[in-house]
Order: structure tokens, then sequence, then C-alpha cells
């Protein structure tokens, strides 16, 4: 939030309006990731709760994508990189000096797990578990690696883009809920395969609106619409495909360039 807000207005009044903020969650960024002895690395939890809900908190640690227990934010490790990096930047551009402690961290987080080529949900899966039905069923933590979140360090994209891959193989129509189709299309655009992302924007015989245009989140949950995650990831989506990200090029990125799409958008700016 507060990079979107220095990006729609890079002035000193915004870096201080945000310098509190940052500076306390950096700290408990940086307090809470702690130092494996036997790696020589910083990992993240235990305890911490996969966004998909599906992960056992009181084990888990490293997960791609995460839920740290007691709080509504969503993090991972590669965000958690992320995050304390911007910490560090924001403090930069104020001439301020950066804690040693964010420095130390963010240089030695453990990096986010892989099995075999390809990134894993959490720390200690073997390649078998493309095969569980309980984390391939929906495994949109790894998605989130690349396009919901920015560019980092922490994440290798051709690890990431084969791993997009293999997810597309997968995570099929059938198995998709909720939000999962905005970040699947967000993906998609981001790793350079716009026909992808409008595929799943586009899958109406899968991914249900009501009458009066409002999301069905699908599946098993009993959600009843207005399912606001799913719209919003879906407005979402078309923003981020249309205007584009930072280091995208041209116009409508997201969308292909086999002149099917007219786009256009106003009042936009890029995503992160």
């Amino acid at each position: 939030m507060a990079q979107l807000a220095y990006q729609a207005k890079p002035t000193r009044q915004t870096l201080e309006r945000w310098d509190a903020v940052l500076t306390a969650t950096a700290d408990y960024m940086a307090s809470y990731a702690w130092k494996n002895e036997s790696s020589g690395r910083y990992d993240v939890g235990p305890p911490s709760y996969g966004v998909t809900e599906n992960t056992p908190p009181s084990v888990t640690q490293n997960l791609a994508y995460e839920d740290i227990e007691g709080l509504i934010i969503s993090v991972k490790i590669a965000y958690w990189r992320y995050g304390l990096d911007v910490a560090r930047e924001w403090k930069a551009r104020l001439g301020q000096a950066v804690p040693d402690k964010w420095t130390r961290v963010a240089s030695n987080l453990a990096p986010p797990p892989q099995v075999d080529g390809l990134y894993a949900v959490y720390d200690g899966l073997n390649s078998s578990w493309w095969e569980d039905s309980k984390l391939n069923g929906d495994p949109r933590s790894l998605i989130m690696l690349q396009g919901i979140l920015p560019d980092t360090p922490a994440v290798d994209s051709e690890i990431a883009l084969k791993t997009a891959d293999k997810i597309w193989e997968v995570w099929t129509d059938t198995k998709i809920r909720g939000w999962g189709r905005p970040v699947l299309a967000i993906n998609s655009a981001r790793i350079g395969n716009p026909e992808r992302a409008i595929y799943h924007l586009t899958a109406y015989d899968y991914w249900i609106f009501d009458d009066a245009g409002f999301a069905v989140r699908g599946g098993d949950g009993g959600t009843p619409p207005p399912f606001m995650s799913g719209n919003a990831g879906f407005l979402y989506a078309v923003a981020y495909m249309a205007a584009g990200w930072n280091g995208s090029e041209g116009h409508a990125p997201g969308f292909p360039k086999d002149r099917a799409w007219t786009v256009k958008e106003e009042g936009l700016l890029k995503a992160l």
C-alpha cells in the first residue's frame, strides 16, 4: 500500500506519512524470523498457516504464501524479503539509517522451498506432494510468487515460470475456487502468457456470476454471493492486464496482441 501511495505521489510528504507504519512492520518482521543454526538462514514460522488453510500451522515453516497466526494480512517467505527490502529502501529515500537487523534478516532469509526444480508449498515436502489432493487441489500460493508479489531477489523467474506451467496441468478448471482465477490471470500476464490470462477470466462455464453480476465462490465453501474477493480480484486482474506493471512495456501488456481485443483504459497506474 505504501509503495502504491509513493508511486502515485512520490514526495517526501508521502514518505513521512508512511514511515512509522513501515518501521513498525519491518521491526516486527525482522523479530519474527528466527535464525536456523543448522542452515545459517532465517526461517519464518512455525507457527504459520497457509493462505489455502490446508497446512499444519504448528509445524509449517517457510510457506510460499502464508497467514501468520493471529494476523489478518497474508505474507510469505518471498514476501518477507520483499517487505524488508521496501522498508530499507524507504529509509534510504528519507536519508535515515537502516536498522542493521533488517538488513541481516533480509539478506539471509531462507529461499522459497523447492522440490525437483519447482517451487513447493512449504519446507519438508517431496515430489509426491503434487499427487496429494489436499495440497494440489489449491496451489494458488505458488502462483502468487510471480504476479501478486512484485519482483524480488527471493524468486527465481525461471523456476516460477516452470512452476506456473506445472500448476496449469494440475490445477484444472473443476478445482479452481473463489479468487483463484484472478490470481491465475495476473500470473499468466506477468509471465508473458496473455492468452492463458484471458482464458482464466472468461471460463464462465466454471466461474459463475449471479444475475446481479456478483461472482459465486464455488466449491463446498457454502459462501453466498456476493463473494467480494472474486469480484475485487476480477477487477484488479483486468486493470493489471490493461495498465501493466512495473517493468511491463507497451499498451495493455496483459492482453493478446492478435487484434481480437481493443483495450481502452484511463486513470490507471501500473501495478507494482
